[in-house]
């Protein structure tokens, strides 16, 4: 079996979590994690996730998850969106280059509902702890992540649930077929 190694990233444009993590069939590794703090003016904090990501990319990087973002109509906070928009964009570019093939994007109800949590931040949080409490602590986190982790936390679950739905393709839910009468 081979081994891929995904990069998942919890775009946005003044704190965006990151998660390296390798899938070897069931197996999963997570290498690294973080969260970068991008100062500035919007095109500044744009231009070091752009190279962050650049940097985090190196030759080893089999698939680049991003979450796919939806807009509602009538939202209260589409100044935000569009900035997250921008922010996925950078990320793209940035690995767009190498392998436009291997982008895997989900939306966040998709990543919590591979997990099976709510929309609720800490319930993803409580499932992530859950799943790696071990490698979580042995790399030097005794209480796992934390409410301040949510981005990492939000890039890791990210980075699981598309490599679920690569390997296992999304089966659209059946409809009710409508009654003979």
């Amino acid at each position: 079996m081979t081994k891929t190694t995904v990069l998942a990233i919890d775009s946005a444009t003044i704190k965006a979590g990151y998660a390296l993590m390798q899938f070897n069939g069931q197996d999963i590794t997570l290498l690294d994690w973080g969260c970068w703090n991008l100062k500035g003016e919007l095109p500044r904090r744009l231009h070091a996730l752009h190279h962050k990501t650049l940097e985090k990319i190196g030759d080893h990087i089999d698939i680049v998850a991003v979450e796919e973002l939806r807009i509602n109509r009538g939202a209260r906070n589409l100044d935000s969106m569009i900035k997250v928009a921008y922010a996925i964009g950078a990320v793209l570019s940035a690995y767009g280059c190498k392998d436009p093939n291997n982008i895997k994007m989900l939306p966040a109800n998709v990543v919590r509902s591979i997990w099976d949590v709510s929309q609720d931040k800490a319930a993803l949080r409580e499932a992530v702890n859950k799943k790696f409490m071990d490698q979580i602590i042995d790399k030097g986190r005794p209480y796992g992540f934390l409410p301040r982790d949510q981005d990492i936390v939000d890039a890791i679950g990210l980075g699981v649930a598309v490599w679920a739905t690569h390997n296992t393709p999304l089966k659209p839910k059946k409809k009710n077929a409508p009654r003979a009468k």
